[in-house]
Order: C-alpha cells, then structure tokens, then sequence
C-alpha cells in the first residue's frame, strides 16, 4: 500500500493534535516501587524478561538481578558474566538466559551457573555494542547490532561466525534509508540503504522483494529502532520518536510522537504499552492507536515494560529503579496524591461524604461525587480529647463524635460535653433509639442525648473495644477478655462455652444468620445456628482483625495487618465459605488495612498509605498456580548442577535441596508440601524452602514438591528430581550374603571349638578324678592306714603320730589341690615331700629320696599339671623300688630349660622288664603298670590340644655295665608357655 505526501502529512498533523489534547497525568494507581533500598544493584535499569520458571531477570549497570518473589538476588562477573554492565535480556528454547552487555559480549545462565561464550573477543570486535540476539532450534545464535546494521551475523554451533550482507545497489537508491525483512522466527534485520531521489521531508515508503523500505530524514544520522509484533504478520516499528504499523509488509499507520521511543510492549488484555523518553510510558486500550492513551510515570525515562504470570506490570526506569502495577482496581481518590501517603485510622460513610482520620489526629471529610478533600476543623479537636476512634450519625439527626471536646452535634442546638473524654472506642445506635457508646470501663447510653447510668446494670470492669446489637436485641460486647452477651439483665461469657472466644476481641458484626467476632490475634470465630456453633474461619490474611463490613448478607470484608480478605458464606445449619485473599501484590497501597467502608457500591479502605476505592464486582482474586522450581541440590555438602536425576556413590548420603514457588500475588506467603518416594511416601507440609535429609539408605528415590499460592491454589505440576544412591560393598547382597555364611561358618566353628574345649574340660576333670583316685587309691589308703595302726600296736608313739601328721597333711593337700587344674610348683614339691615321707615310713625309713630344683625356676610362679609328677613317683616304688631289698632310692630333679621345664624321676629299681615278670605271679593282677601311666599320657594331650602346647614324657630303662636292670628313669617335658599363660590367666 502507497501512502502520497498529503497522507503522510495529515498523519503527522493528527498526531500532533492528539498528544497536544492527551492529558498527560497518570490514573491515581497503587503500585510498588523497588530502588537499592529493596535489593536491586542498581537504579538504571536496562531491560526485564520473565522466565519459563517464573523469575523476573533485570539487566542494571552494575549486574543482573533476578526476584524470585522473595527476594532479589544479584550476580555480576564474579558469578561468571562477561560483563557486568548488561542491556539486553532473551530466553532461548532451551531456558538459557542471554545477557548482552555494553560492549558486546555474550555470556548466559543455565542450570544454576554462568557461561561466557568462547568467541567473545571475535563478536566484541565486529559488533562493538550490545546486541540483538535470537537462538533458534538448531543452536544458531543470530544476530545484529546499532553499529553493526545491514548485516545478519550467525554463530554456528562450532562457533563459527557467518556474516550475511543485506545491503543491495538499487536504481532507487540513496543514503539514510531504512530497509526492515521480517522473519519467520521473529527477527527483524534492520539496516541502511540508499535512496537515489529520497525527499527528506516525506516519508516515502516503497515494498520490494518482501522487503518494506522507508524513508527517513537524513539529518538522523543515530538510529534507535524497536520492534514487537502484536498479532500474525502484524507488528509495530520505532524508529527514533517515530512508530509504524506495518500489516504483511505494508505500512498501515504511521505515528509522530514527543521524544524518543524506548520500549513497544503488547500485553495478554489487548493493550499496548509504549514507553518514551522523558514522557513516562503511554498505554492504548485495545490496541487502538488512534485513541487516548492513559499516562503513567510522566516524568520517568520507562525503558521496558513487561506484564509477568500473575497479571503485575513491571516498569523499568533508567535511573529510578523499578515501579510495579498489580492492579488497576485499587485507586486512590483522584487529584489529592498529598493524601496518597496518609496513615489513615478508620473511614465512615454520612450522608453523602466519606469521613475519615489520620494518625496525626486529623479528620477529613471527602466527596467521591466531585473528589474535594477538605480538612474538617469545626469538630473541635484538642489535643486532650485524645485519638477520634468513630463517627456517627444517628436516625434524629445527631452527628456523635468519640475524640471530640463535644461527644454529641445535635442539628441547630448546643453541642453535648460528655462527662468523658478519653477511651471510648465505638458508638452505635439500638433499635430502642438510645445510643450505646463503649468506654474504658463499660458502656454508657444516653437517650434524647442524655446519659443514664447502668440501664443494663452492668459491673464490668474491663475494657469494651466493640458493640453489636443482633435482631432479638441480644447486645454483644467485645472486651479485652472475650465476647459476652447482655439480654434482659443477663450476662452471658461465651468463652466458657467456647474456648476461642476468651480472645480480645477487636471487632463485631453479624446479620440474622451469623455473628462475626473478630479477635487481636486469632483471626475471626464466627456463632451460627442460633449462637449454638462456633468455628474459625481458616484461610484469611492475617491473625490481627483490624476492621470488618458486610458487603451483603453473603459476603464479608475483613481488614487485616497482613492484607484484605473477602469471605463469601453459603448458610444453613453450618457454615460453607470460601476466602479471597488481597495484599500490596493485588494493588492495596499498604498490608494494614485500618478501616471498610461500602458506599454507593465500592469500597472504600483506611489503610497505612492513604484511602483507596475499587469495585467489589470487579476484583478478581489471583486464582493462577504458582511455578514450583528447584534452586539447589547440595549432596555431602557441596553444591551441586541442578539436574534432572542423580547417581550418588555410597558415601553421599546427605541431601539439603532449596526449591522455590514463584508467586508475585503472594509476596513469600506460600505453602509448601514435600516427600521423597521410596523414603517417606506421606506429604509434608511446610513454609521452608529447603529441606535436609540425613543417613539416606541405598535405593532409587524421587523427590517431589509443589506449592500453594496465598489464595489456596497449588502448582499445576511437582518440581523434583530421582536419584539412586549406590550401595556400599558392605551393603550388598553378595556381601551381607558371604558375611552371613562366614558368621554362621564361625559360630558353628566356634560353638565347636567351645564344644571341644568343654569336652577336653570335661575328659581333663575325668582325668584329673582318676589321678585323685589314684593318689587316694583304697589300697594305699589300706596300706597307709595298717602302717598306723602297727605303730599304735608296737607302743611306737613317735612314729605313729608322725606317720599320721603326714598321712592327714597329705590328704588335705590333695582335697585342696584336686580342684585346680593347675598348680605352683611349691605346692606340688610340698605335696610330693608329704607323700614320700610316709612311703619312707613304710620302708622302715630305708627309701632314699632327694628333690632337687633348678635355681633358676621360680617356685611360686611356676605352675604344672595337677597330678602329674606323683604317678611317675608311685609307679617307681611300687614296681621298681619295692621289689629292691638294697638302699632303694628315688631322685626327683626339676631343671629349667630354654622352652620348658623339665622333671626327671630316676629309680634304681628292678626296672620295668624284671617287674612285669614279677608282677605276672602276683594275686594283685590289677595293678597293672599301663593303667596310671596311660592316663597321665591321655591328659598331656588334651592340655596340648587346649593350650597348642608340646608338654610329654618319656621312660627309659637303666642298666648297669654289665647289662643288669638298674632302674628307671622319666623325663617330664611341661611348655613354659602353658604354665606362662595359664598363670596369666589366673591373675
């Protein structure tokens, strides 16, 4: 499409009417203003985007920032950017966030880390400024730049830079054009182009190969260009201060506006933001660019705009920060912006003005019909009367004042002085048509403006904050107790029958249905079904009711220090509701919400920052999920790249994980709820945004967490990841399989070596009893006991008493040491000493015998076998030495040698062969040799089984030169370390 000369000119003439006829200030709006003070780095500010997950990206002078809804955090080069002054924002398909800053370089964001590009040098060397940038599918990063204009540059994804020229001679040629190719993927290239013939004062256009040339002044050397698109083959073009609607490669519409245009931005409500410089941002309606725009923020230089997930509308400034609209409900009253910041105590409708007062003890009476303020003086307020807590106007006309030098205004007549000043805090009128005002100490009425004291006979002597009067006249006071109730001179306490109403109450209201008390700090107890239910209301903002109004019997305005909220009731026999919740991040000025007041079908609110209207049919409450996101995984202790699974090794049993809901209507009130499947399968319910998990065993698990946004509704989808923790060797079948057979193999190995031990115990006990049998065998007990009584009978005293005193030591001796099983060598030397002396006595004193002990061995360290050495002695008088008839002799030597102590016992008796000769001719056949020898040899071989010793005997036979018998001797072999470890055993 042409446009001639005379359309041009007639544009630009209509676009000069229109900005002269726009009034340029902006709707009295709430918003939020973010500077340093509240977290960002800096206050000119570059450029915004909002990410797929839901956090805002802010590009400053000095870094980037990202608010995550609680917080801002900043990062700059030490975090990894190329650099850290940033002017251009873009969110690949992959979620990678690109920053291109000042002077050109290229660096991004992804899973929890920056990136600078490698080839930085090489694009900084072309481009020499920030750029325009798109990544498409396959990885190549396209782009463009101010100082780099008629070329496409292209990284491929082996870096590798492609230069593509747009720039053609054309027959129509000349300087300063401006040629701009749109893209199917959404990128315009622009670039200069001559124009031969070009009028410099028109704005000739010309379509050529699917390319929209236009021409431009000459004199406009620097180009600043913006772009958006705003529908299929439909965007809209700056160039300096000029804007074109361009239609398929068609100029529609071409617009002349004050200053330089910074930012185009369509929003999801059909409407299009345009900031300019030094002129605020402009925002048309329906995209009509033909209409008058709103104005906001006159007198900032707005460089972007941008509308995120929850309907806020963030504007940034170069310079003063950041300004953001939650809402266009709230308003606050127009042409009075030095209230706007008013801490306001409460606002009551009379007649046909809004009454209201302020914290510094000023009231001010509005008209919402022709928005006049005015200051209202004539109520006479002192600074003794203290703070005003309500206005009223009663049906006969009487305008009551609690804060006022006079409590009552009757029309025409005198004011009323009250008998009190101070501590009243709510009026109201009964149905009798007296007026009940609450004081420090109860209530007092007056009728026909006068007081009456006590009408209800009421003694309370405590502080009443509230009054309401229900339709069967029952009066209910809220106090800093609880509620009570007064009807026909009876006082009812209702926290006796519920608990919750012993609170201090703040505030009252009710219809025929329900009655509302609103307590100090645990929100609001609502009386149903005749007063015979009680329940608190769940879901509101804030605990501390500050004020309340009914809207209509079905809805409920409650004000709170955390917000407004609206409670919807569906009545019957019990209470059905549903909450709505509002705050800062739906348009309120302030969370503190003093007063409601519905008139002429708005509400109007008393909050911290000033009065505010809005439409109670028109505000919608945020009903969209938040984004859920996870921020950190930290494992053993060291941060970790967030993925999307994780192989962890046996020792890193530790998980903390940080997550995230995003929710800007909520502003950090969120709930979360977690579990890890495999672990705990039961949710968890928190208001942490990280969680530690201590001592996770082997196994597969996934960790999950959603959130819920202020208003009840939670994240579409779960945020988490799976991860396998791998079992250590200690911890796998194979192992606990080959353990468990080990520990069984060495059980039954060790009960069978206890088995043994108890059985060699037991044959070692046997043993030990034949050897005490042997020492205390009957017959030498028989022969021992007739030597005895010989002795008596020949008159030989001496000897019988000393055969007897040995006999009687010896057997003691043996009781006592039969139940060791080892014992010192003194004992068993004394024992063997006892022994010999009475054989010596029954040879006539004729047996020679001598003990001889090595020096070297400690007597009374050093311990043997019980029993072992006295056999061999027995064995040698019995069949050697017995059957000698000449100087029978026994010689017993004990010699320590290197690993064992050695105990010879040498006879000179028959020896063995001529006494087993004898022995076949005798009666006592069952005196046989093999018997004691054949035990002590059965014993030496269980104690070398238990104590790994190598303790044995040997018998050798004697002869004399000429071959004769001439005795015997043992060698007794005992390991020193047997009797050097049971000794040990013993201490």
């Amino acid at each position: 499409m042409k446009i001639s000369v005379k359309q041009k000119i007639l544009l630009i003439c209509t676009g000069i009417l229109s900005i002269l006829y726009l009034s340029l200030h902006s709707q009295d709006i709430c918003f939020k203003h973010f500077t340093n003070d509240n977290g960002l780095p800096a206050t000119e500010v570059y450029d915004m985007i909002q990410d797929h997950n839901g956090y805002i990206w802010i590009a400053t002078t000095y870094g980037v920032c990202r608010y995550d809804g609680y917080e801002f955090s900043t990062f700059t080069t030490k975090d990894g950017l190329a650099d850290n002054t940033v002017i251009k924002l873009y969110e690949d398909y992959k979620g990678r966030i690109w920053f291109s800053s000042y002077p050109g370089d290229l660096s991004y964001y992804h899973n929890g880390s920056f990136h600078i590009h490698p080839i930085n040098d090489e694009i900084r060397d072309i481009t020499r400024s920030h750029i325009y940038l798109l990544v498409d599918t396959n990885d190549y990063i396209r782009f463009t730049s101010q100082n780099y204009s008629g070329k496409l540059l292209e990284i491929t994804p082996d870096n590798e830079i492609i230069k593509k020229n747009f720039r053609k001679t054309d027959t129509l040629a000349s300087e300063y054009s401006l040629c701009i190719i749109p893209e199917s993927d959404g990128l315009l290239i622009i670039s200069l182009l001559k124009w031969n013939g070009f009028d410099t004062g028109s704005s000739i256009t010309y379509n050529k190969d699917n390319k929209l040339y236009l021409g431009i002044n000459k004199e406009e050397i620097e180009l600043r260009c913006q772009y958006s698109f705003i529908g299929k083959s439909e965007y809209l073009l700056s160039v300096n201060n000029r804007l074109f609607h361009i239609i398929n490669s068609e100029l529609v519409n071409e617009f002349t506006l004050p200053s330089l245009i910074t930012d185009i931005y369509p929003d999801n409500r059909n409407n299009i933001w345009i900031s300019i410089h030094n002129h605020g941002v402009w925002m048309y309606s329906d995209s009509d660019l033909d209409s008058e725009p709103v104005i906001y923020f006159e007198d900032e230089i707005v460089s972007k705009v941008i509308q995120d997930h929850n309907d806020n509308y963030w504007i940034s400034t170069n310079g003063n920060g950041i300004y953001v609209i939650p809402s266009f409900s709230f308003r606050f009253p127009e042409e009075n912006h030095e209230f706007h910041e008013q801490n306001t105590l409460w606002i009551k409708s009379i007649n046909d003005h809004l009454y209201f007062y302020t914290r510094d003890k000023k009231m001010y009476k509005y008209s919402p019909l022709n928005h006049d303020i005015t200051r209202v003086d004539s109520l006479y307020f002192t600074d003794k009367s203290g703070v005003c807590n309500d206005i009223f106007l009663d049906s006969k006309g009487n305008l009551w004042v609690l804060g006022s030098e006079y409590l009552c205004y009757p029309k025409n007549k005198k004011p009323l002085k009250p008998d009190f000043i101070e501590n009243s805090y709510q009026v109201i009128e009964l149905q009798n048509g007296s007026v009940a005002l609450t004081s420090f100490y109860g209530i007092n009425i007056y009728e026909n403006n006068k007081k009456y004291n006590n009408p209800f006979d009421l003694n309370l002597k405590i502080r009443i904050r509230s009054l309401y009067e229900d339709v069967d006249q029952n009066l209910w006071l809220g106090t800093l107790n609880g509620l009570y109730s007064y009807h026909n001179n009876n006082l009812v306490f209702w926290g006796d029958k519920f608990p919750d109403l012993s609170n201090r109450i703040t505030r009252l209201c009710g219809n025929d249905k329900i009655l509302l008390a609103g307590t100090k700090n645990n929100g609001i107890m609502a009386l149903y079904n005749n007063y015979t239910g009680c329940v608190k209301l769940q879901g509101i903002n804030g605990e501390a009711i500050l004020s309340m109004e009914f809207e209509n019997d079905s809805s409920v305005w409650v004000g709170t220090n955390m917000g407004l909220s609206n409670i919807s009731f569906s009545m019957d026999d019990s209470v059905e509701y549903s909450t709505r919740n509002f705050t800062t991040w739906d348009g309120l000025p302030s969370d503190v919400v003093n007063g409601i007041c519905y008139y002429n079908e708005k509400i109007y609110l008393a909050t911290e920052k000033g009065i505010v209207n809005f439409d109670p049919g028109s505000l919608k409450a945020d009903l969209s999920p938040p984004k859920i996101n996870i921020e950190s995984v930290v494992i053993g202790g060291r941060d970790t790249t967030i993925q999307k699974s994780y192989e962890l090794k046996h020792f890193q049993n530790n998980l903390k994980i940080g997550f995230k809901g995003i929710h800007n209507k909520s502003f950090g009130k969120i709930i979360y709820k977690y579990k890890i499947e495999g672990l705990n399968d039961n949710w968890i319910t928190t208001k942490n945004t990280n969680v530690e998990y201590a001592s996770i065993p082997p196994g597969n698990y996934k960790f999950m967490v959603k959130a819920r946004s202020i208003n009840g509704v939670w994240s579409d989808n779960t945020a988490g990841f799976s991860f396998f923790r791998k079992k250590a060797f200690w911890e796998t079948i194979w192992f606990r399989t080959s353990l468990t057979i080990i520990v069984v193999l060495i059980i039954i190995f060790v009960s069978r070596h206890l088995l043994q031990i108890k059985q060699r115990d037991n044959e070692l006990l046997t043993y030990r009893q034949k050897a005490l049998s042997k020492q205390l065998n009957p017959h030498f007990l028989y022969n021992s006991l007739n030597s005895i009584q010989r002795f008596i009978i020949e008159n030989n005293s001496i000897d019988s008493s000393r055969y007897l005193s040995q006999f009687s030591k010896l057997m003691r001796m043996i009781l006592e040491i039969s139940a060791k099983e080892f014992v010192t060598l003194q004992d068993e030397i004394t024992s063997l000493k006892f022994y010999l002396e009475l054989e010596s006595l029954r040879f006539k004193d004729k047996l020679i015998y001598d003990i001889e002990v090595d020096p070297k061995i400690s007597k009374e360290d050093t311990l043997i076998p019980t029993f072992i050495i006295q056999p061999f002695i027995e064995n040698a008088i019995w069949h050697g030495l017995m059957l000698k008839t000449k100087n029978p002799t026994i010689e017993i030597k004990l010699t320590e040698k290197q690993s064992y102590i050695e105990c010879t016992v040498k006879d000179n008796g028959v020896g063995r062969q001529k006494s087993g000769e004898i022995n076949k001719n005798r009666v006592l056949k069952h005196r046989k040799t093999s018997t004691g020898i054949a035990t002590i040899k059965q014993r030496l071989d269980l104690y070398n089984k238990r104590y790994g010793s190598s303790s044995r005997f040997s018998i050798e036979d004697l002869h004399n030169s000429d071959g004769s018998p001439a005795g015997t001797i043992v060698s007794i072999k005992l390991s020193k370390r047997v009797t050097r470890d049971y000794h040990t055993k013993l201490i």
